[in-house]
């Protein structure tokens, strides 16, 4: 039920109060036709035309509701996300707000969760560094299991922002900040602005890979190479979140992952949270 509510916007109800009022009015002139009454058509277009209006105006209250009850659910879910973000990782220090460009609280709580379970000797990898650095550097630390997270980030001013609060949190031994810069990579005779290399070449044994960057305005696709240059260091059934895929150019990019096989294996949609999708990279088939 929800789903639909939250499809049954305002602007819909309008246009379908518009569609109403045209067909009662329709209706009005075909009557007034018939009579052959002139009085009786301006009367009947009168009648027909308030109709119409109070009826587009009860379909737009009824759009602000649903919408308003949209809101609310979506605000009471991401409230219990941070809640049990904060009752479980318990930072020392004041975290970043979620939401806006980025990950918004039920993509934190999933990665946070995720990260806490993976094995001793494992990497968690994240492109584009952030409020997700620190709450998954939180749930490695309260682990204890000595899983290490390496972040991309392609500008210094952004990477030393987030190394201000990995140190406030006491997760330097845990996290690194690695500044990439964006550079020209060839995927396939493609060629994509990307991570350079040179930051990568110590990563393996990948068990969860967070894609939030690099940002879009570098290119529609600037977040595929993720699959492609990192498939040889993920684990068989790592996990590979990419953030949002409420945006139509990043479902494009989770159809190309799925539509071919990188390194011998291939991704399937797992689960996905309000704005990024769950693939599970998987060696079973190669």
């Amino acid at each position: 039920m929800l789903p639909s509510i939250k499809r049954l916007n305002s602007k819909t109800l309008v246009l379908l109060g518009a569609v109403v009022g045209v067909i009662l009015i329709a209706l009005g002139i075909v009557v007034a036709s018939l009579t052959q009454d002139l009085t009786f058509l301006v009367i009947a277009l009168l009648v027909v035309a308030i109709e119409a209006t109070a009826i587009g105006v009860l379909l737009v209250r009824i759009g602000l509701i649903t919408m308003s009850v949209s809101t609310r659910w979506q605000t009471a879910i991401d409230t219990n996300a941070l809640l049990q973000l904060y009752q479980n990782f318990s930072p020392t220090s004041p975290m970043p707000s979620p939401g806006g460009v980025a990950a918004t609280p039920r993509t934190l709580y999933y990665l946070a969760s995720v990260a806490s379970e993976i094995p001793a000797g494992h990497t968690v990898v994240e492109c584009g560094s952030g409020i997700s650095t620190l709450w998954t550097g939180l749930a490695l630390k309260k682990s204890g299991r000595n899983v290490r997270l390496i972040s991309l980030e392609h500008l210094e001013v952004y990477a030393e922002e987030t190394r201000r609060n990995v140190d406030a949190l006491g997760l330097s031994d845990i996290v690194e900040v690695r500044v990439a810069p964006l550079t020209e990579q060839a995927i396939n005779g493609v060629r994509y602005q990307w991570y350079s290399a040179d930051a990568l070449t110590d990563v393996s044994n990948v068990a969860l890979l967070f894609v939030d960057g690099p940002p879009g305005t570098v290119g529609r696709d600037a977040r595929f190479p993720a699959v492609p240059l990192l498939a040889s260091a993920l684990d068989d059934g790592a996990r590979i979140v990419l953030d949002d895929t409420d945006r139509k150019h990043e479902q494009e990019i989770a159809d190309n992952w799925m539509a071919s096989a990188w390194s011998g294996a291939t991704l399937r949609k797992l689960t996905a949270t309000d704005r990024s999708t769950v693939f599970e990279f998987s060696r079973s088939d190669s």
